[in-house]
C-alpha cells in the first residue's frame, strides 16, 4: 500500500511560476532566516501579490518545491537563461508533486512512444482514476478542483515545451537543458530525470536509463494511458520496486522526493532549514 497521500492538489493554486521561483531561490541561496523572510515576502512583496496572505502562500508552495533540489539547481534557477530555469523548476515541481511527475511517466511517455499527436483531456482524466487505484487516501477533489488541476497541468507542460500550447496541446519532444541534467545527475535525481526526458531524443546522450521506472502501484499491464479509441495503450512501468536506474533498489522518500538508493545514493535533496516562514503544507490544497 502506498504512503498515505502520495497524490495531493499542490498545484491547484500555480503554474510553474518561474520568476517568482528565481525571487525564491536567491532567498534560498542568501539563507534568509525567518524575521527577513516575513520582512522579504509580507512586507517587502518581492513577488508582487496583491495581498501579503497571497504571497506568503506562494511564497511557501515555491520554497517546498525548491527544497526538493539543490542548491546547484536553485542557482540554476536564479542565474539560469529562461529555458534553463524553466527546466530546473519543472524538475522541483516533478518532485514535490508526484501527481504531476507520474503523469509524465506513465502517460506522456507512452503517447511519445505511440507517436501520437496530441494530449487529449481524456487522458488526464483516466489517469486520475487510475491514481485513485494505485492511491486509495487520494482526496476526493471537487469537479472545481479537477478541472484546475488539468488546467494547471497542461500549462505547466505547454510552458516546459512538451506542448505545442495549451489549447492544441500537440506533443513536441522536449530537448532537457543539458545543465539541468547534469545537475540532477550530480545530486542522484535519477528518477526526476527520467520522468523530465519523457519523449525526448536526447536520453541516450544525457546518460538516462531507459528501464522500467518506479511508480508505486503501477504495473507493466495499461499503465495509465488507456483512452478509448485508441489502440496500443501500453504502460510505463515495471512492477513496483523496480528501479530506472543502474543498481539502484527500492524507493527513498526524502521531503517528499521519491528517491533511489544505490548509484549514487540519496536524492541530494537540500535542507534549507535556515529559511524560515509557514510550513510547507499550507501550499497544498486538497
Amino acid at each position: 500500500m502506498l504512503d498515505a497521500g502520495r497524490y495531493k492538489a499542490n498545484f491547484s493554486r500555480g503554474g510553474l511560476m518561474v520568476p517568482e521561483s528565481r525571487i525564491i531561490a536567491d532567498l534560498l541561496l542568501r539563507g534568509i532566516d525567518p524575521p527577513g523572510w516575513k520582512q522579504a515576502i509580507e512586507v517587502d512583496n518581492l513577488l508582487a501579490k496583491r495581498s501579503p496572505t497571497t504571497a506568503s502562500t506562494k511564497a511557501t508552495l515555491i520554497r517546498g518545491r525548491l527544497r526538493t533540489l539543490t542548491p546547484a539547481l536553485w542557482r540554476l534557477i536564479r542565474d539560469g537563461s529562461k529555458p534553463v530555469a524553466t527546466h530546473a523548476v519543472l524538475a522541483a515541481t516533478v518532485n514535490y508533486s508526484p501527481l504531476l511527475g507520474d503523469f509524465l511517466e506513465l502517460v506522456l511517455r507512452p503517447l511519445f512512444r505511440r507517436f501520437e499527436p496530441s494530449l487529449k483531456p481524456q487522458h488526464w482524466d483516466r489517469y486520475l482514476e487510475d491514481c485513485r487505484t494505485r492511491d486509495p487516501d487520494m482526496p476526493a477533489w471537487s469537479a472545481a478542483t479537477l478541472e484546475t488541476l488539468r488546467t494547471r497541468a497542461f500549462g505547466m507542460l505547454a510552458e516546459a515545451g512538451y506542448l505545442s500550447d495549451a489549447r492544441q496541446r500537440r506533443l513536441q519532444p522536449l530537448r532537457l537543458a543539458p545543465e539541468v541534467a547534469q545537475a540532477l545527475k550530480d545530486a542522484g535525481q535519477f528518477e526526476t530525470l527520467r520522468r523530465l526526458t519523457a519523449g525526448s531524443p536526447d536520453s541516450e546522450s544525457l546518460g538516462v536509463v531507459m528501464e522500467a521506472s518506479v511508480v508505486p502501484g503501477a504495473t507493466g499491464a495499461a499503465g495509465a494511458t488507456g483512452v478509448a479509441g485508441e489502440s496500443g495503450a501500453v504502460g510505463a512501468t515495471g512492477a513496483a520496486g523496480t528501479s530506472g536506474a543502474a543498481g539502484a533498489t527500492g524507493v527513498v522518500k526524502a521531503s517528499g522526493v521519491v528517491g533511489l538508493t544505490g548509484a549514487a545514493g540519496a536524492t541530494g535533496v537540500a535542507s534549507a532549514s535556515g529559511v524560515g516562514g509557514p510550513s510547507e503544507a499550507a501550499g497544498a490544497s486538497g
